[in-house]
């Protein structure tokens, strides 16, 4: 059974901009938190899938 994982607890762990930090892993796949400031140079990786969930503020 997978254990949850609580964002506000994840995040006061770090401060550092702009540097994913790998929270979960399931099935192959990983969750990684960000904390963002400023403007973002949109990007992709091929072959991978992404999801950006807005936990506080604008994207």
């Amino acid at each position: 059974m997978a254990s949850k994982v609580n964002l506000s607890e994840k995040f006061a762990l770090f401060s550092e901009q702009w540097s994913p930090k790998i929270v979960a892993r399931f099935n192959n796949n990983e969750i990684r938190l960000c904390k963002l400031e400023g403007e973002d140079h949109w990007h992709h990786h091929s072959g991978t899938d992404e999801l950006f969930l807005v936990v506080e503020g604008v994207f």
